[in-house]
Formats: structure tokens, sequence, C-alpha cells
């Protein structure tokens, strides 16, 4: 593995004296089966999260802290119990892959019997095997920064992908116009067949913007940075950015377009790439 083997949280544990030993191909993808066809037959992302078929996993680290004294040991082992301890989800990735990691939430640490576990040496080093345990309910990998589509009007415009839905930090971005109502937001597969599409019944002049969030089903006004509902009726919402829309091996990629009444308005496709 490379230098930095395990961060927590964008915290490197090798600053701890935390050494990676044994772990699962963690790159395996957990997923037993894919559903393919239709968006509406699709599985949302809290069935992904809650079905084992498609993604509940766990994840075991086997590794030791080591230091040059029992002091610094023990106190490296209680500063990673503090920073695992009753948090909710973190993130983890390993060394030879640190652009991408995945969502985990820690479940605990345990640590070598001191007969066996913890070896104390002449110098006065010492050495703790210890086994980090994370229970892993979302099966997919994600890019360590989001990406951006934008200026995209209405021309179908590619949104470029992962291996595996976005479900997370979808953001889509109007920028309004002078005049300009009633958008609609066209999303298409690669051959440029209409998916979804989200129309709202709103006025958004020059400078004014609305801040459309998938993850959490909200359209914020930037403007009073309220969440409001403006959506015509029947119209889809929230959706994903999906792969399986597109060819990822010949980078065919899900689109985008925008419409409006008035001046053209424009529109900015936020995605965190996510990957089996």
């Amino acid at each position: 593995m490379a230098a930095t083997d395990l961060l927590i949280d964008n915290y490197d544990f090798d600053s701890l004296g935390f050494t990676v030993q044994d772990l699962p191909d963690w790159r395996a993808s957990p997923l037993r089966q894919w559903v393919t066809g239709s968006s509406a037959m699709r599985p949302s992302r809290r069935l992904l999260a809650n079905d084992p078929l498609y993604g509940a996993s766990s994840l075991r680290i086997d590794g030791y802290f080591s230091a040059a004294s029992e002091a610094t040991l023990l106190s490296n082992i209680d500063k990673a119990k503090g920073r695992l301890d009753r948090k909710g989800e973190v993130t983890v990735e390993f060394g030879d892959q640190t652009s991408r990691w995945f969502y985990a939430r820690f479940l605990g640490m345990v640590l070598g019997a001191n007969d066996s576990g913890r070896e104390f040496r002449a110098s006065g080093a010492a050495r703790q095997r210890a086994t980090l345990l994370f229970d892993r309910p979302d099966p997919f990998l994600y890019a360590d920064a989001t990406s951006t589509v934008s200026s995209i009007t209405s021309t179908l415009t590619d949104i470029p992908t992962g291996t595996a839905p976005s479900f997370r930090d979808v953001v889509l971005t109007i920028t309004g116009a002078s005049g300009a109502s009633d958008p609609v937001i066209t999303y298409a597969n690669s051959a440029s067949t209409t998916v979804k599409t989200l129309a709202l019944t709103a006025s958004i002049g020059a400078g004014e913007s609305r801040t459309i969030n998938m993850g959490t089903g909200t359209i914020v006004d930037q403007a009073s940075a309220n969440a409001i509902d403006e959506r015509d009726s029947g119209t889809d919402f929230p959706w994903t950015i999906d792969p399986r829309d597109g060819v990822f091996a010949t980078s065919s990629w899900p689109q985008c377009k925008i419409t409006n009444t008035g001046t053209q308005m424009s529109l900015a496709v936020q995605i965190r790439k996510a990957y089996l």
C-alpha cells in the first residue's frame, strides 16, 4: 500500500502509528445483483442502503498501533478512539486509491490481548494489535471531489458519470435571465430519449437562481435562502444521474438541458461520481 495507508474523515491514521495489515478486498462490489429496466423499477437509495441483496456489508480492518514508548502508544490509541467514537457516518479511504472513498459507520475497536496483542521492546518501543470494525450500508465508492457541468442551455449536454448511480451531492442550479420564467429541466439517456423532467412554475430573473438538491429533495430560492415548492403537478422529483442511462465503456453519457419561456436560462449540474 502507499505511504498513507488509511484515512478516516480525511484524517491520516498513519500519524497515530497505525499500520494496516489485512482487510477484505474492499474494491469488490458487494452487489450480487443489479436491477436493469425502466427507471421506475430501479432500487431507491433507501433500498440500496437497507437491503443486504444490494449493498449492506461490513468492513474489518486488521492492523497495529506502534510508538516509541508505551505512553505514546496508549495516547495514540485514545486519540484514535476519540476520532471514531460517537460519530455517525464517516468516510474511509485507503492509501492505494485515495481519490475514492466510501461511507461507513464505526462499530468499535478491538484490541489484542496483552499477552499476544501488545509487544514491548528493550528500546521502549511498543506495538498493539487492533481491529477496526465498520458497517458499510452504502455499497458504492465515491470520488473525492464533485464534478460540475456548467452553462447548459436548450441543447442536451453530456453529464459524465462513474460506474454507479450518483445518489449523493446531485445538485442542479438554475441561473435566471431577464424576463425568464417556467423552466423545464430534461434528463435524457445517451440516445437523447427523455427519462425524467422537472418543470417549475416560477419567474427567475437576471441575478436570481434556484438550487435543486436531489439528495435532500429541496428547491431553494437563493435570494431568500428559503426552500420553496414551485414544481408543476406530476413533474418528476427527485431523481438521480444514472450511468445505466448511458454506456460507460464508450463514454456515452446521460444528458441534461433546460428550456424556458423568455430569455434563455442556464443550468449547472453537480454530481459526486460513484463507482462499483
